[in-house]
Order: structure tokens, then sequence, then C-alpha cells
């Protein structure tokens, strides 16, 4: 009998064997390998390796995210300290003086406005599980973001909303406001002075469906997944033109999608346009 049970439990002392190295070695890239088998100690030992892929793949989605923040904030901060050297060391007018200030005054606000929207990503993972959807009238939260934006765009490009009334839905205002807001920014950033940019709400018999179409450069095809990463740019001449785009709008976009259980999907055209299309359940 003692041989038999000793016998029985050799793979669980291989799989504490090999969480003790893994959690000593802090090496999530290890897995436990007791060879193949379909009783409770072999689905025991999937069960741990699938956790360690998954902690694995958040771990390094961390680094990067944490890689990528630090090179957008060195690049300011580097402009900083080189434009307050040359004012101590070589400025010699007021004239000077001022275009030193005036240089480290957009980069601090460049700085001000990565670290607001990593708060907000922040918060978002904090309270994504707490959200409170609350039954709203959607298109009146629609039409009235359409009709601050007119204000925006007039003369600038044309805006055309297509919304219909009388459409409900379970959500949270502030968080689909910023949604919608950062794929309007998205659409007037990317398109040309004068072009057309459009808004649609409608509903289906399964769901509800709110566009935002532009008639600007489109997204190459092998950039269609990579859009939703935080930091990625698909044309980084662009996004300096407009001094605080880092490339974290669309992830934005696609956490509220997801914390409100709808998706997000994009059809792009180069030299077309691009239309976005949020999908959110009945």
């Amino acid at each position: 009998g003692s041989a038999i049970t000793t016998r029985a439990f050799l793979p669980v002392e291989k799989i504490s064997m090999a969480t003790n190295h893994i959690i000593s070695g802090r090496d999530l890239t290890k897995r436990i390998d007791i060879g193949e088998g379909k009783d409770e100690i072999h689905l025991l030992a999937g069960t741990i390796n699938n956790m360690l892929d998954r902690l694995e793949t958040s771990f390094e989605i961390e680094k990067q995210f944490t890689s990528d923040a630090s090179h957008e904030l060195r690049t300011p901060l580097s402009v900083i300290k080189a434009h307050t050297e040359f004012a101590l060391e070589f400025a010699e007018s007021e004239e000077d003086y001022k275009e030193a200030l005036e240089v480290i005054n957009r980069q601090g606000d460049k700085m001000s406005a990565l670290l607001s929207q990593l708060l907000f990503f922040t918060r978002l993972e904090q309270s994504n599980r707490k959200v409170e959807l609350k039954e709203g009238n959607l298109s009146n939260l629609v039409q009235s973001i359409f009709d601050d934006r007119y204000l925006v765009l007039q003369g600038k490009r044309e805006f055309v909303g297509s919304i219909e009334d009388g459409i409900t839905a379970r959500y949270d205002e502030s968080l689909l406001s910023r949604l919608i807001d950062n794929l309007l920014d998205n659409a007037e950033k990317y398109s040309e002075v004068g072009s057309t940019i459009k808004i649609k709400l409608w509903d289906t018999e399964t769901a509800i469906k709110l566009s935002v179409e532009d008639s600007g450069k489109g997204i190459l095809p092998e950039n269609l997944d990579k859009i939703w990463n935080r930091f990625f740019r698909e044309d980084e001449s662009r996004s300096e033109e407009y001094g605080t785009s880092f490339g974290l709008g669309l992830s934005m976009v696609k956490e509220i999608a997801s914390i409100h259980n709808g998706t997000i999907d994009v059809d792009s055209q180069i030299n077309v346009g691009s239309t976005f299309t949020l999908t959110l359940p009945k």
C-alpha cells in the first residue's frame, strides 16, 4: 500500500518541485511536465500551466507598457532639460528666455496629457468590475456630443449625423462619452480639412450600433490588429503634428467597449477612409 501510494503521488511531488522552482527563480516561462494523462493530477498540472500562460502574458504586457511609458516621458524630459541648460548658460535676452520657457511649457503640457491618460487606464483597470451600467437614453447622449462637436468642426470638416431617436441602453455616461470623443478625435486627426466625418447610431434586432466614419488616409491592412495596442502609432511623423497623440486613444476605446460587454470593429481602405463600429448588447 505504501509503495502504491508513493508511486501514485510522484506527479504531485513533481508539481510541487516545479512550482517552487518557478517561484524561487521568478521564471514564468517554465511549465510543469509530468507527461501525458487524463486523471485529476494531470488536469491539475494543465490548469496550473494555463494559469502560468496567462500570468506570463500579463507580465509581458505590463513590462512593455512600463517601457513604452518611460520612453514617452523620456523625450519631453530631455527637451525640457536641454532648453533649461540653454537658458541658464547661453540665453542673453528676454526673447531667448521666453523661447525656452515656451518650449518647456509645451513639453510640460505633453507630459501632463500622457500622465492623465495613464491615470485613466489605471482607474479603468482597478474599477472595471465595479462600473455600474445604468439604463439611459443613448440617442440623447450621442446627439448632445454631436451638437457640441459640430460647433468645433464647423468650417474645418463636414460633420454629418444620423442618430435614431429613442434608443436606450445600459451604459456609463462618462466612459461612453470618452469612447465617442476618442473616435471623433481620431477621425479629425487623420482626415484632411474639408473632408467628411459621419456619426451614426441605429438599432438592430440583436444589438445597438454606433459608428464613426472618416474619409481619411485609411489604415494599412497589416496594422488593423495593432491599432488597439497601447502606444501604437501607425504614422509617427503625423502623431508629432498633434503633440499629445500617444497612441492610447483606441486602447481606451477597446477597454471601454469591453466594460460595456460590447465590441469595437474597424473597416478601413487606404486613401478612402475608416469606419469604427461599436456594438452594444440590447
